[in-house]
């Protein structure tokens, strides 16, 4: 599991930083949601070069949460994964303003299967 204070700050803020790989050295703010104690993301634009394509040819880096940096890993949800049902209503329930809402229905979209990425705290790494 990730430390409270992390899943507490995802709860109440709308992006986190992440930076993925050796050299970067800049975070990238991105929506983050949890479900469960596990904590996922999603590409919105879906580009070649990002930190969605970074974590997968990496696997770890690092999310910035209120002045706090933790180690993460990244694991590619498979697009069959069950989880996607209840990430698109997380993201529909979280990202409620005005201007957040056409992004969340957008992540709700089954093209960003392939476009989710889960983060875990190194020391939970599954077996």
């Amino acid at each position: 599991m990730f430390p409270k204070d992390f899943y507490t700050y995802i709860d109440k803020h709308s992006v986190a930083g992440v930076r993925a790989g050796k050299g970067r050295e800049k975070f990238t703010k991105i929506w983050m949601v949890h479900i469960n104690n596990r904590v996922f993301a999603r590409s919105w634009y879906k580009k070649e070069r990002s930190w969605f394509t970074a974590f997968r040819e990496h696997n770890e880096g690092e999310i910035n949460y209120g002045g706090k940096i933790i180690k993460v890993n990244a694991i590619k949800l498979d697009r069959k994964d069950t989880m996607h049902k209840k990430i698109n209503k997380a993201y529909i329930e979280k990202y409620t303003r005005p201007g957040d809402v056409k992004f969340a229905v957008g992540f709700s979209d089954p093209g960003y299967a392939d476009f989710t990425m889960e983060f875990i705290f190194p020391d939970h790494l599954p077996s």
